[in-house]
């Protein structure tokens, strides 16, 4: 008995490892380009990012490809074809359980679109609703072209995610990584700058995407101006939510991940009523793997990989 028992914990344990300790490359597919990230263990060791049109840009992500045979791959999906939507979806009494998602999904879209969603909250006041984010993208290029050199050379697919379904997840982590699990609760707007998809603007409650923002990176700009363009964003987004904030009566929590250098000057920002947390990639005892530390696209994507 103890050796079978022994057996099956030496299967499960080589199982997890495999899933959760495997190699991987993640392609992570932004407004700007697409960034390359090969991983050992959930870290960063190699990533390549290649601008859209840029020249040899086919040639770039193969030659790097070519170096991690035998990884698997999977994808998180934030380039200008994504989009993501909110529906009210009620559960028709039948005999023949349907999920009206399902349901909704393929009535409204092309069998060949890819199509996820996630269910944040189910209401029950009037009938059972399921309020619902959907994100959705078109298979066509630049997305299309990588799947397809991928299964040519035989490499492992390991799974397609929309970034913006999996913030909610991310924020949380970094809520809890950093002690700050109490506002877990509260509405949050977190703000991210990448060399993929620029500077991000995300507004969530609870499991809610409920909206985002992508704003051009200002190459040519000072720190200072950098910082103010982020600062009128998120007083933008407080001054368009102002009722809903006052009727969940919860302080709101705005959330920086960006370098050492912005977090001090981000530390001097003052929002009315508002929890400022400036956090680096040290702050989550993560090290970003960049050329340079203003992006934290590393920084995304070990989080998006734990």
């Amino acid at each position: 008995m103890s050796i079978q028992n022994n057996s099956k914990f030496e299967f499960v344990v080589n199982l997890l490892n495999h899933l959760f300790h495997k190699k991987n490359i993640t392609i992570f597919l932004g407004k700007s380009g697409i960034t390359l990230f090969a991983m050992k263990k959930n870290e960063v060791q190699d990533s390549i990012f290649i601008e859209y049109g840029a020249e040899k840009y086919h040639q770039k992500y193969r030659k790097f490809l070519s170096g991690y045979k035998g990884y698997y791959v999977m994808f998180l999906l934030d380039h200008k074809e994504c989009e993501l939507e909110h529906e009210m979806l009620p559960v028709l009494s039948s005999l023949i359980k349907i999920n009206p998602v399902d349901k909704f999904i393929a009535e409204k879209y092309k069998p060949e679109d890819i199509v996820a969603y996630n269910v944040y909250e189910v209401n029950n006041q009037n009938g059972e609703v399921l309020n619902t984010c959907i994100a959705t993208t078109t298979f066509a290029p630049p997305l299309s072209d990588l799947l397809e050199y991928l299964i040519k050379k035989s490499f492992k697919y390991s799974g397609m995610y929309f970034f913006s379904l999996e913030l909610g997840i991310i924020i949380d982590r970094i809520l809890q990584t950093t002690g700050n699990s109490g506002y877990l609760e509260h509405l949050q707007i977190f703000s991210i700058i990448t060399q993929t998809s620029n500077i991000r603007i995300i507004v969530k409650y609870k499991n809610n995407i409920m909206s985002e923002k992508t704003i051009e990176f200002p190459y040519d700009k000072s720190d200072m101006y950098l910082v103010g363009t982020m600062q009128q964003a998120i007083s933008d987004k407080l001054l368009f939510y102002k009722q809903y904030i006052k009727t969940l009566d919860k302080q709101p929590c705005i959330i920086f991940l960006v370098d050492n250098t912005l977090k001090q000057l981000i530390k001097e920002l003052k929002f009315e009523n508002c929890q400022t947390l400036a956090l680096s990639a040290d702050d989550l005892n993560l090290k970003p793997h960049h050329s340079s530390n203003r992006f934290q696209d590393s920084v995304l994507i070990e989080l998006f990989n734990k």
